[in-house]
């Protein structure tokens, strides 16, 4: 057991790192599995998740903890051992290993040598398993990567972590690159073991894609937060010209980029935009034939700037009954339920649609438009 407890550090640095790690690689994540399915299948995003999981764990064993630059710099141990099976040789020496006795077979399993080496080999036997299950790769495309990665992390450790330091502050050792590409070996022909009790990638494929003919309120949100991104990046500029700082202002930059960009350019583009591209949707009448300007107006101003904009101008006219007297003060509370209210169905509405898969929602109807997956027809094409 003490022989572990230098793994559960760099484990447990993993476990902290990686919710941020696992943030930043949401959106692309999400993009490209749009992109490519049409939806997000949670089975593969746990797979895909626990990959990266592993990956820092990985690393992270081979290069935590990080000693100071002064400590290192005192060094004078050497910095590679370049003997093949080395570890091997001296955990035989070390159990005084004799072929026609089997106690000192066992003597050679608790030595620290062969320790090492059994570790390094588990090291990358789960990479085997991914690689033949979720990457499809073959016997040798499995040993070729297995090498690679376990040569990444022996170059980390000779440049000294990429020259961070002024030499190497853990063994380069060719043992550990025989190991680790036998450890994703191994992994490879075990692989078949748990790939019957898990589903194959050809049925998840099957899946998503029957799942990406409908287009959800998650994706239809994420192909109008690419848009919206989009817009906020010229906006940006555009404000700082002009000075923008007050609410008037930036209130008009967003009612510009609704009429410029979510009217007249999806118009011009047959109900096409950057974000929905990227996630195969376009939007359509509800016969599937390309929309008419007014109901992309409709369908956008009604989104835009009064469902989306209600809470906000809700809030507005709550706040504006603090000053306010008289018939004033009964106007805008009116007003502030009005928005509230007019929210809270919109809301009401899209939790309906996630549970029903059927509800439409109110721009849709009144536009009569709808988001078309255009994913079986780039397959066609």
């Amino acid at each position: 057991m003490s022989q572990l407890a230098g793994y559960i550090g760099p484990i447990s640095t993993a476990m902290w790192v990686f919710p941020f790690v696992a943030l930043l690689f949401t959106i692309p994540y999400v993009l490209s599995s749009y992109h490519r399915y049409g939806a997000v299948l949670f089975f593969r995003a746990l797979v895909v998740y626990s990959f990266i999981f592993y990956l820092m764990c990985v690393y992270f064993l081979a290069i935590l903890p990080l000693p100071s630059i002064e400590e290192v710099a005192r060094e004078t141990k050497p910095w590679a051992q370049l003997e093949p099976f080395a570890g091997l040789k001296s955990a035989l020496r070390a159990g005084g290993f004799k072929a026609n006795d089997p106690q000192t077979w066992l003597r050679v399993l608790t030595t620290d040598s062969f320790f090492h080496l059994a570790a390094n080999v588990a090291m990358l036997f789960p990479l085997g398993i991914y690689l033949r299950y979720y990457f499809r790769q073959s016997f040798f495309g499995t040993v070729r990567w297995g090498f690679l990665v376990s040569l990444s992390i022996e170059l980390l450790q000779l440049t000294g972590l990429l020259f961070i330091y002024p030499r190497p502050y853990r063994l380069f050792d060719v043992d550990d690159l025989i190991a680790n590409t036998l450890g994703a070996a191994l992994g490879y022909l075990v692989a078949p073991l748990p790939m019957k009790i898990l589903p194959s990638q050809e049925r998840l494929d099957r899946v998503a894609y029957r799942k990406g003919e409908r287009v959800s309120i998650f994706r239809a949100a994420v192909a109008a937060g690419v848009d919206w991104a989009l817009c906020a990046l010229v906006a940006v500029p555009v404000s700082a010209a002009l000075g923008a700082r007050s609410g008037r202002r930036i209130l008009f930059i967003y009612i510009a980029s609704v009429l410029v960009y979510f009217i007249f350019i999806q118009y011009l583009t047959g109900g096409r935009t950057l974000g929905k591209a990227l996630c195969r949707v376009r939007l359509a009448r509800e016969d599937g034939g390309r929309p008419k300007l007014w109901q992309v107006a409709v369908r956008c101003i009604s989104l835009y700037l009064i469902l989306l904009a209600a809470p906000w101008a809700g809030f507005r006219a709550w706040n504006g009954m603090i000053d306010a007297t008289g018939w004033r003060f009964f106007a805008l509370g009116a007003a502030a339920i009005l928005c509230l209210g007019v929210f809270a169905i919109f809301v009401f509405t899209c939790f309906i649609n996630l549970i029903t898969r059927a509800s439409r929602l109110p721009h849709e109807r009144l536009s009569r438009t709808r988001n078309e997956s255009t994913l079986r027809r780039a397959q066609d094409i």
